[in-house]
């Protein structure tokens, strides 16, 4: 919903990458509270990014080959704020990267 910048979420969830904190996959749109305010996202292999109105990143799923731009020992099945980088005006996912750009260009 751009208007509010609230996320659903469905499908295959099995790295937690929907973000709804289980790793149970939906088959229909779900509501994904733990997010607000967000501008952007992008989609990779079992794992998300999400930009909120402020440039702060949020990252989910799965944690392998450093993806989710944070140091974590599990999947992630909640967004956590991906705290070494600010200022964030773009992201974009692949296979099993990710790319921002920051406002400082």
């Amino acid at each position: 919903d751009l208007k509010t910048g609230n996320i659903f979420a469905c499908g295959d969830n099995s790295a937690g990458q929907l973000g709804l904190g289980d790793k149970t996959s939906r088959d229909r749109f779900t509501h994904v509270s733990s997010l607000r305010s967000i501008s952007m996202f992008s989609c990779g292999f079992q794992f998300q990014l999400f930009l909120n109105t402020k440039g702060q990143l949020f990252a989910v799923g799965d944690k392998k080959s450093g993806k989710l731009g944070s140091i974590v020992e599990e999947d992630q099945l909640v967004p956590i704020r991906v705290k070494n980088i600010a200022g964030v005006k773009d992201v974009s996912c692949g296979v099993s990267h990710s790319i921002l750009i920051t406002e400082e260009g």
